[in-house]
């Protein structure tokens, strides 16, 4: 696909940039990609504010809760 390709329509413009003889449409993302992209940033930070820095109960504590309860019975 070159620049002077009959395939490519005049309104699709090509970036300048070339890498083996390849060269890339310059198109916008689909929007499908981008709200997963953007979901799982937000899924990320809400993960890491939940869990690993509010009071969420820790592995450590929630482990020696289970312990305490099963040696009661």
């Amino acid at each position: 696909m070159t620049s002077n390709d009959s395939s490519a329509s005049p309104s699709e413009t090509i970036r300048p940039h070339q890498f083996d003889g390849i060269q890339e449409y310059d198109k916008r993302l689909p929007n499908w990609w981008l709200l997963t992209f953007y979901g799982a940033i937000t899924f990320a930070i809400a993960y890491w504010l939940l869990i690993q820095t509010l009071a969420a109960p820790s592995d450590t504590s929630r482990l020696g809760a289970e312990l305490a309860r099963i040696s009661i019975s």
